[in-house]
């Protein structure tokens, strides 16, 4: 099955695809940026157009979240601060304090550690939630294309809230495989072995690709 124009939302949806597969479609599309889009939004996009039939243009192609981006990028320090090149990651620019305001958010292990000692601070031996990371720069780009200021401190409150999350966290969009086998071992289908062969089965199947659809397949077969 190829993507086109003549599939159906139903058949994208129930059929995997390759991030590659997704970006060529998209640019087809006339998405801009495609190689900078993630999979899931790529995925969000594709299933908009085969929804409605056109592009949602303004959120599709050069996205708020990267206009947001570049506003925040251009905005003066706050006074008796030095100035900081738009390029600059925080993290190198000696900004990761609480009270700084994100400019040039770099998710990488030195601000990672900075979150994670500032949350255990307020919360000691908590744990952190598989996902977590995710969700947290899906919000932080949500505060973004609202225009809403956001510090470090409040990424650290954030983190917390994710942390402390009753239960799982919602599974990450694109990672339909990953997924599916954490669901596998958790229902105790079988090993990680079994569960990979599952996915490959299911891959072939025209139905969505979620661990429960494929649980019911395997009842009616």
């Amino acid at each position: 099955m190829e993507l086109n124009d003549q599939l159906s939302l139903t058949d994208f949806e129930n059929n995997y695809w390759y991030a590659a597969e997704l970006k060529l479609y998209a640019k087809s599309l006339g998405v801009k940026n495609t190689a900078k889009l993630r999979k899931d939004q790529l995925e969000n996009i594709i299933s908009d157009y085969l929804k409605n039939g056109c592009l949602l243009a303004d959120e599709l192609t050069e996205t708020a979240i990267q206009k947001a981006a570049n506003k925040n990028s251009k905005a003066k320090e706050s006074q008796g601060k030095a100035k900081q090149s738009p390029s600059t990651p925080d993290h190198l620019a000696g900004l990761l304090t609480l009270d700084t305001e994100i400019k040039n958010y770099c998710s990488n292990a030195p601000t990672k550690s900075f979150i994670v000692a500032e949350a255990a601070k307020v919360q000691p031996n908590f744990s952190k939630k598989s996902g977590a990371w995710y969700w947290l720069n899906r919000w932080r780009e949500a505060q973004m294309i609202k225009r809403k200021k956001v510090t470090y401190g409040d990424l650290v409150q954030q983190f917390l809230v994710l942390s402390n999350t009753k239960g799982r966290l919602p599974q990450i969009p694109s990672a339909k495989m990953n997924n599916f086998i954490s669901d596998f071992l958790l229902a105790k289908a079988g090993n990680l072995e079994a569960a990979r062969a599952a996915w490959q089965e299911l891959k072939a199947l025209d139905i969505p690709k979620t661990y429960k659809a494929w649980s019911e397949q395997e009842k009616e077969s």
